[in-house]
């Protein structure tokens, strides 16, 4: 038998195509060979060939190839320095078999030496379309691997074996690519002896049976790749896109052979040059193995067909060898890659089948799934009869108006017409008018699926949902996908319910239109209501796993007999409780939880929830949220009925060995959902989770005792209060975990109220709740995770007097679609537990996982509220057993995850039918039977623990009830304050800016609901101690300091920007602290971001803001953003921001977002612009932000600011990605851009100017009146009469024209009120005689701002006794570089000078020290120690000028007056205030530091007072 092969012969030399490809030429070779090549057979077996040989050999080394036609140089430092692709013209006219192989000669100069190796890859391109596919290894090529020399070079051998891929077409040529691993060679490469050898043929005869390819898996929707357009690099030959997941999936291996289909789709008029990679990979096994299909299609414009319905496509197939056989498939992904390929814009893939390779009478590998019997749809109503009088309106939710309906003609056919109106619902964000209809005759939906209507709708009902409720199980809502926009505006589309079949007739329908935040009135219509059939194979898995009948039991054997309760008071329940979770978390168990486990279901066929319909049992913690004791969770609109349910729910479920934990959603008790009824009480019930978000009018402050709210907030306790005591009744008790994520900028409770003011919140909540006769509660305290350290932990820690178990929230977040799985959760889950556990052990308490869950981005791009119905990330990786595992490892008793609200939004997988289930179903069921994890039908607690002991906390504690932080005091003032257990209770009042402080003695207020003490700050006090932006107010109770706030302003208003400002960073005083108190963080795992004042990077003023970020991801995009709260900013004026921004040229998603009313966000990217690093004025048009929900921006309603860094990993890039840098920003402001400035917008809508935008004075509001903040911590107004120059721009000085300044210091002095001056002077300081004896013992200090960090001051006060004589002009020129800092005036001043210095926020609590140079010597000399203030300030009193520099330590140092040995004797006449001013530590600090001081009024000499 002869077979012929066509075989390209290797030329001497190689050229370069225009491409940049490096191929050989046309065949040249002697005259008297041939280009065919007729070979004799080779011996058979069973009358076929077993080998095929083909060899194209060059005599001796002059005939050897130069790879790529030039020298070779490759760059150390890389691990993969990749010289492109170099082709050979190897070509056969049939496909090969699998294993064929390609052999040949790799030879370097006799000469050659090289550190690292050389890697050689071997691709085949198969077919027409020359599909991409590589040898299954890589040569490897270390000096080593070749030989001795001859004839002047050393030669390697390499070997390119080929799997299934090559038997898809035949061979259309041959490529290699030569890369270098950390190797530094450089030179020549040759190759010659090139042999092919084709592979064994497989036979289908004898026993093997027949082998056919059958289907396992598909996907048939279409999809965007990515979820967004694409856009290759041209420059680049692998322009990698990333992976994408496409969401096939199989329960059992496939076998060698098996591959994989798709259609590719583009445009119609897409175009491109050279081709589009398309890469193939199966993730399999337990180990979700990368696994490579053999081959990489390739896609140029002429690969695509005719355009069919505006796309043209093409098929493309991945081919897998037997490594696919190492276990099941968990995930499928492709990678686009463009090979200098400009193409940009959308490609899609649809109709996705997985073959596999199977012999006769061998099981197909595909899992079973669920099969309907076949049945046509069934119409419940398409209204071509003309009647629709059997839809009548149902009860609404929060939608009072009335509804019509009649059948009309539209669009070609019958159909009802709705007439809604939402008229005064703006404010709801789920308004529901409903239409039910009783059927006459029931419907047998036993064998469908799935509910359908077309739906037709205005664009203002865009973002409204469909909920669709019938008797038999439905009660969800309804997919809405847009078909098309209709002529006269309408969207055309389809609203679906998908819903397990069930024997249960249907005997209703009701249809809920849903508004949200709308005024909505006019008409939509609903037309071909049908039942019907719809694929579920890729859907559900069958249920494998059996849950155990009994379930895991506790052990209790480990319980203490005696616990300790923030409440003294704490019934025998509570006490019980507590025990038990000790016990758990002894003998290494740990409770399942899940919010409203018995009461809320996805399962159309459960009864009392998902979880019992899966095991047999329900949760070991049954959640619930006082959003359902006021009936909003539960849809009840009658106070009372709901209360009554949410109690009977808690008692279902403890009956059944759940414990209870009650959340709270409060509702801001400013908002006006909350009704007042006609006795004057209060109705809640209109109250949702939005209300919840309403961070408005600083609820918090509102609320407390004397707050204007105080009565709307007391009376929703007494709904907790009435819940509680009627399961106190029942000797149930509750875990409560009120004000939970409070770290966050999402609740009215979180960044927004004060970090003090959130403590005094909680201790009030408990204070109150106690009073009403509440002793069945446990505190868990739960701000949101992750956590990186106990001091982040504790910082709105209410105090262990307060708190009982120790706990926080923390979900696994996928944020794009499809996702692949990422362990960094499970990572920073048991870093953040660590943190928490060890925390609680020191504080003898308990620690738990509040809340968590796996939310995945849904394919629509809509949400990631809870899994995916299909296609979850985490499937196989056994999360519900890795979770527990933590908690147990880390000493948690329990954890809990969030409800099963719907299909859309779950958090435990669901039952389909009684055979098959949502993909997690048979994981979750080998979780439960799992040693460790506790359901409700294993907790053992009720009625077993006996008697437990409680014992209480017996110290001072209490809190502030006023001031609040960021307060402004200007007059006489009461502070009040709530504490018990103590004799005596004072205010302490600390200026920084001064060092003065002063006591306020508190009394106990007469007939208080609680044990409240007052004291009158009075204006004389107010006087005294001086003006300050940044003051101090400390609660000291029998010596110890229950509360501080901070960032008050004394005999100020707090300085304001103009109202179109977000941000210009010159209005925090000069303090890091206020700043960062304008500010919240929210970040993901490892990651970690902040704001910081600089003087160095900035657009114009004193100031701009440093954001420091931090992120660290191994794959996933991770993100840390902060956000700043803007309380409904009306922006309607303008119609577009500005900002100056300094980039990083790290090139991460820098992502500017605006939140409005409605709670939508709206964002722009400036990720390409931060890959450089020259700064620029950047210009946003308010109509180039794009809402996350497609709505519109309401610039009329801003409620919040933020800017977020998410991580891009560049390509390339392996192992873990770190980034450590900053972005500056300054300017950040609303204007009106014209026509000329929106014209040069790019194509994202930003513009992009080295000028600012903004013509001061031109078509924009007023600024401010005080526009020169301070650096310093003089903490005072600002006044720039009488400065020169400008501000605005760093390289130009600022000089004060005093002259002009002395009149108005002159008015000052005259005034006779404590005043600070500030005045900006970056050039020459030279302060005039004349001027210092204006303010000569006057409350007037002079304060000089040079910019750098730097500020001198001199206070009239001081030169009360002044002899002017001897004073001269006083020159405070200073100039600053690093530590270094110098004071041009060196003679002595005459006059007491401060010096102000910016030592930065991180080193608060140090010690900065100050060393003069001795000119004479040139020694450095010591001056002084003064302990950094929380916002970074030090200061130092100088008597001359010259050269000073600083240092920041641990201690201070020893020169330091009175730190010797241990402490300070305490000397006659001595009090704790001139103790601390001499010691240079404030007297709060001091009191911290000596609890040993009972009455901080009294101490004696020879007291030891440490520091």
């Amino acid at each position: 038998m002869k077979n012929k092969l066509r075989v390209g012969a290797l030329l001497l030399t190689a050229v370069m195509l225009v491409s940049g490809v490096y191929e050989s030429a046309p065949i040249v070779v002697r005259a008297e060979e041939q280009t065919e090549i007729e070979q004799e057979a080779l011996p058979t077996v069973s009358g076929e060939n077993v080998e095929e040989k083909i060899a194209v050999r060059s005599a001796d080394t002059s005939e050897m190839l130069k790879v790529y036609g030039e020298d070779i140089k490759f760059d150390k430092t890389k691990d993969w320095d990749d010289h492109g692709e170099f082709n050979i013209n190897l070509t056969t006219e049939k496909a090969l078999n699998s294993g064929a192989k390609v052999s040949m000669d790799v030879l370097v100069p006799e000469n050659a030496a090289y550190d690292g190796s050389i890697k050689v890859q071997g691709v085949a391109r198969i077919g027409s379309k020359w599909d991409w596919t590589p040898a299954d290894s890589i040569a490897e090529l270390t000096l080593d691997s070749f030989g001795k020399a001859e004839n002047g070079y050393r030669k390697a051998a390499v070997t390119f074996t080929f799997g299934v891929g090559v038997e898809a077409d035949a061979l259309a040529q041959f490529t290699l690519k030569f890369a270098g691993y950390q190797c530094d060679y450089s030179g020549a490469i040759y190759i010659a002896n090139v042999t092919l050898t084709d592979g064994e043929k497989q036979e289908n005869g004898g026993n093997q049976g027949e082998t056919t390819n059958i289907p396992v898996a598909e996907q048939t929707d279409r999809q965007l790749v990515y979820g967004k357009e694409v856009s290759f690099d041209a420059s680049k030959d692998w322009s990698d896109q990333g992976e994408f997941e496409i969401g096939i999936t199989t329960e059992a291996a496939l076998h060698n052979g098996a591959y994989l289909i798709m259609d590719v789709l583009v445009p119609e008029n897409a175009e491109f040059s050279n081709c589009i990679k398309v890469q193939g990979i199966a993730k399999v096994g337990d180990e979700w193995t990368w696994t490579q299909a053999v081959n990489t299609p390739e896609l140029t414009i002429n690969s695509f067909g005719e355009a069919v319905g505006g796309y043209r496509s093409a098929t493309i197939r991945f081919d897998f060898d037997n490594n696919i056989e190492n276990g099941a498939v968990k995930t499928t992904l492709i990678k686009l890659a463009g090979y200098q390929c400009d193409y940009k814009g959308n490609v899609y893939i649809e109709n996705i089948r997985l073959y596999d390779k199977q012999t006769s009478g061998e099981q197909p590998s595909q899992p079973e799934k669920p099969v309907l019997p076949e049945k046509d749809p069934s119409i419940i109503d398409n209204f071509e009869d003309g009647i629709c009088a059997d839809w009548i309106q149902g009860s609404g939710w929060q939608y009072d108006n009335s509804i019509t309906n009649n059948v009309a003609d539209y669009n070609g056919s019958k159909m009802m017409k709705v007439d809604l109106d939402y008229t005064g619902m703006s404010s709801y964000s789920w308004s529901e008018a409903k239409l039910e209809n009783k059927f006459a005759d029931d419907f047998d939906i036993s064998a469908y699926n799935l509910l359908s209507f077309d739906y037709y709708y205005p664009a203002a009902m865009s973002g409204s949902k469909i909920k669709i409720f019938s008797n038999s199980g439905i009660d969800k809502e309804a997919e809405i996908t847009e078909i098309e926009t209709l002529a006269d505006g309408l969207i055309h589309a389809q609203a679906q319910v998908k819903f397990s079949p069930t024997d249960t007739k249907m005997a209703d329908l009701t249809i809920g239109f849903v508004g949200v935040n709308t005024e909505f009135k006019g008409s939509v219509y609903v037309d071909n209501i049908t039942l019907s059939q719809y694929n579920a194979t890729g859907d559900f898995v069958k249920i494998t796993a059996t849950p155990n009948a009994v379930g895991t039991q506790a052990d209790t054997s480990n319980a203490p007999t005696q616990v300790r309760l923030s409440d003294a008071n704490a019934g025998t329940s509570a006490t019980a409780l507590y025990a038990y979770l000790m016990a758990l978390r002894e003998n290494g168990q740990v409770l399942f939880g899940h919010e409203n486990d018995i009461n809320k279901m996805v399962s159309s066929t459960a009864k009392e929830g998902d979880v019992k319909d899966i095991t047999g049992s329900i949760s070991g913690v049954y959640g619930i949220d006082s959003l359902a004791l006021t009936g909003a969770e539960l849809g009840i609109s009658d106070a009372k009925e709901a209360l009554n349910q949410a109690v009977a729910y808690s008692k279902q479920a403890a009956e059944q060995g759940a414990i209870i934990t009650l959340s709270t959603h409060m509702p801001n008790f400013t908002n006006e959902k909350i009704k007042v009824n006609a006795d004057g009480s209060y109705d809640f019930t209109a109250c949702d989770f939005s209300e919840a978000k309403d961070t408005s009018n600083n609820c918090a402050e509102q609320i407390l005792p004397g707050g204007a709210y105080n009565d709307r907030f007391t009376a929703y306790l007494d709904i907790i209060a009435e819940y509680a005591n009627a399961l106190q009744e029942d000797n149930i008790p509750v875990l409560f975990r009120p004000y939970h994520e409070n770290t966050g900028s999402w609740f009215w409770w979180g960044s927004s109220t004060g970090v003090e003011t959130y403590k005094s919140l909680w201790r009030y909540t408990q204070e109150y709740l106690q009073s009403k006769g509440v002793h069945n509660m446990i505190y868990v305290y739960s701000p949101n995770g992750p956590i990186t350290g106990a001091e982040e932990y504790l910082t709105r820690y209410p105090g262990d007097e307060y708190v009982d178990v120790l706990a926080f929230d923390y979900y696994d977040d996928y944020s794009t679609y499809p996702a692949t799985f990422d362990d960094s959760f499970f990572k920073n889950l048991e870093a953040t537990c660590q943190v928490v556990s060890d925390l609680a052990a020191k504080k003898g308490k308990v620690a738990a996982i509040s809340e968590t869950g796996v939310r995945a981005m849904k394919k629509d791009g809509s949400d990631y509220e809870g899994l995916l119905v299909s296609g979850n990330p985490i499937v196989g990786h056994n999360w519900y057993q890795e979770v527990s595992n933590i908690a147990a490892k880390c000493d948690m008793p329990y954890w809990l995850v969030w409800a099963n609200f719907g299909d859309t939004n779950f958090y435990v997988p669901y039952k389909y039918n009684e055979t098959y289930g949502q993909e997690l179903i048979n994981e979750f069921i080998d979780f439960y039977n799992s040693d460790n994890s506790i359901f409700g039908n294993g907790t053992n607690f009720y009625g077993k623990m006996g008697t437990v002991k409680g014992t209480a906390y017996n110290t001072a504690q209490g809190y502030l009830i006023a001031p609040f932080e960021l307060a402004a005091i200007k007059e006489e003032t009461v502070f009040r304050a709530s504490v018990k257990n103590a004799q005596k209770v004072s205010f302490v009042v600390e200026n920084p800016a001064n060092g003065k402080e002063i006591i306020v003695e508190a009394a106990k207020v007469a007939d208080s609901s609680i044990c409240e003490y007052a004291a009158t700050f009075t204006a004389q006090m107010l006087s005294e101690i001086g003006q300050a932006d940044t003051a101090t107010v400390s609660l000291v109770a029998d010596g110890n300091v229950l509360a501080t706030v901070g960032n008050i302003s004394l005999g100020k208003d707090k300085d304001k920007a103009a109202a179109n400002v977000i941000d210009n960073f010159d209005y925090y005083a000069g303090s890091d602290g206020l700043l960062q108190s304008a500010y919240t963080e929210n970040s993901a795992g490892g990651c970690s971001s902040s704001f910081t004042l600089s003087a160095d990077h900035k657009a114009d003023g004193v100031y701009g803001g440093a954001l420091h970020y931090q992120l660290n991801t191994a794959k996933s995009e991770v993100w840390t953003g902060q956000n700043k709260t803007l309380e409904d900013l009306d922006l309607s004026a303008y119609n577009a921001i500005t900002m100056w921004v300094d980039p990083d040229g790290m090139g991460q998603k820098l992502v500017i977002q605006l939140a409005d009313d409605s709670g939508e966000e709206f964002e722009v990217y400036l990720s390409d612009f931060v890959k450089g690093t020259e700064a620029s004025y950047v210009t946003i048009p308010f109509s180039a932000f794009k809402g996350k929900k497609s709505g519109t921006l309401n610039t009329a309603k801003i409620t919040r600011f933020a800017i977020w860094c998410n991580s891009i990993i560049p390509e390339g890039h392996t192992g873990d990605w770190k980034v450590d840098s900053v972005i500056y920003f300054d300017g950040i402001e609303a204007f009106t851009a014209d026509d000329a400035l929106l014209e040069q917008a790019d194509a994202d809508g930003l513009i992009f100017t080295k000028e600012s935008p903004i013509k001061k004075g031109e078509n924009q509001p007023e600024g401010p009146k005080q526009d020169t903040p301070k650096e310093d911590n003089t903490n005072t107004e600002n006044n720039t009469a009488g400065t020169s120059g400008s501000s605005n721009s760093s390289q130009v000085e600022n000089t004060v024209n005093w002259s002009a300044a002395k009149e108005q210091i002159t008015a000052k002095a005259a005034n006779g009120a404590a005043e600070n001056l500030n005045f900006v002077s970056t050039g020459e300081t030279k302060i005039p005689v004349e001027v210092l004896r204006s303010i000569q013992g006057s409350n007037v200090t002079l304060a000089l701002h040079n910019g750098n960090g730097v500020a001198m001051s001199i206070s009239g006060w001081d030169l009360k006794n002044a002899d002017f004589a001897k004073i001269q002009n006083i020159d405070l020129t200073v100039t600053k570089d690093g530590d270094c800092i110098t004071v041009r005036d060196t003679g002595n001043f005459a006059v007491p000078v401060n010096m102000h210095i910016s030592m930065g926020a991180e080193n608060a609590g140090k010690y900065a020290n100050l060393y003069r140079r001795n000119a004479e010597n040139g020694q450095w000399e010591f001056c002084g120690s003064f302990r950094i203030t929380e916002n970074g300030q030090a200061m130092f009193a100088l008597i001359c000028g010259g050269e000073y520099r600083t240092s920041v330590t641990i201690e201070a140092v020893k020169e330091t007056v009175g730190l010797h040995g241990i402490g300070y004797k305490v000397k006659a006449g001595d009090t704790l205030t001139k103790i601390a001013a001499k010691h240079r530590i404030s007297l709060v600090e001091l009191i911290r530091k000596n609890p040993q001081i009972k009455d901080i009024n009294k101490i004696r000499p020879g007291q030891t007072i440490r520091f």
